[in-house]
């Protein structure tokens, strides 16, 4: 059997996981405890073998490093994130977010390690919703997560926000597509590139120009999820609600809404709803931007419609479009919904 130290000298954050942690990590897994220093210090003195550690960060220069670690998991009360880095406030599930489904007790792993489809759609602002969709790919690339972007637009126009501004999809990422819709191949070789996550390239022209249309980025992106070699595919949907969309969203596990908060926006939503019984059910998150504070509508209320309001955000000020994504990671912004949608 492995074994899973963890390493407090906080007591109350040992004494309030414990249980839930002792209940959900994978039956291959003892958990060991130290809380005390000086049993710390007592075992350090001597060489063990631990297979996975969690560690407070505040503790690092105690455990020296001529110690047998195969995996380690930094617990911080700050605000740092990253592949190998627990928040304290994140509780058990930030715990086995982190850890992954290798962690996760057998009868828990009814979808783990299935590749996840995060649907971005927007009511009244596309520009927002592509950036916001390539944030949270960003977000969660920092996570250590295998991320994959696809963009379903006709007429795409996101190279801005790339390091690559340059390289453009044509006629033979097309037929590439085409090959994996029909299950002639399963080789995905020169059709993504990487940006902190993988990306199918920006389309030079329209889609339909290569006898293409929305929904067939829709079914690349459900084929991709049968390999499962990624842990997400964020799919940024074209403006517009079309029968693809629709249908694709009916049978999404999880969408996010990015929205203003206008009169339309908000009726646009209710009727999207009214609609689409499915979207409320599948627990959609929801983005606010607004302009200030005083027209923050949503800033006492925790749901909308049944739909969680994962965050608001103020309106955000596009500038310099070749930088934008990095500002808005920094600012944290869209990090909330990255994170409610682990």
């Amino acid at each position: 059997m492995k074994n899973l130290l963890l390493v407090s000298l906080d007591k109350e954050y040992v004494i309030n996981i414990l249980g839930t942690l002792t209940e959900e990590i994978s039956e291959d897994y003892q958990i060991e405890v130290i809380t005390d220093s000086v049993y710390l210090e007592s075992y350090v003195q001597t060489p063990h073998k631990v297979d996975t550690l969690l560690i407070d960060e505040s503790l690092l220069d105690v455990y020296p490093n001529n110690q047998s670690i195969g995996h380690k998991y930094l617990i911080t009360e700050t605000d740092k994130i990253g592949a190998n880095v627990i928040s304290k406030y994140s509780g058990v599930p930030g715990i086995m977010k982190i850890l992954g489904a290798d962690y996760m007790r057998r009868s828990k792993r009814i979808d783990a390690g299935k590749t996840r489809i995060h649907d971005v759609i927007s009511v009244n602002d596309p520009k927002i919703k592509t950036i916001a969709a390539i944030t949270i790919a960003k977000h969660l690339s920092a996570y250590g997560r295998k991320v994959l972007y696809i963009s379903a637009d006709n007429l795409q126009d996101f190279n801005v926000y790339m390091k690559d501004k340059e390289s453009f999809a044509g006629e033979e990422e097309a037929l590439s597509i085409k090959a994996v819709i029909k299950g002639i191949t399963g080789k995905l070789d020169g059709l993504v590139k990487n940006d902190d996550f993988d990306y199918i390239p920006q389309f030079e022209h329209l889609l339909s120009s290569y006898g293409m249309t929305s929904g067939a980025m829709l079914c690349i992106a459900e084929e991709i999820q049968k390999f499962d070699i990624y842990d997400d595919i964020i799919i940024d949907h074209p403006f517009g609600f079309s029968v693809d969309t629709v249908t694709r969203l009916e049978n999404s596990k999880s969408i996010v809404i990015i929205s203003d908060q206008s009169e339309d926006a908000i009726r646009k939503i209710e009727k999207l709803l009214d609609n689409t019984k499915e979207v409320t059910e599948n627990s959609t998150l929801v983005c606010y931007p607004y302009e200030n504070e005083s027209s923050n509508i949503f800033s006492s209320d925790k749901t909308f419609c049944g739909l969680n309001i994962c965050e608001t955000r103020e309106k955000i000020d596009i500038k310099d479009n070749s930088n934008i994504i990095e500002e808005l990671v920094e600012m944290k912004a869209f990090r909330d919904t990255a994170e409610a949608i682990l």
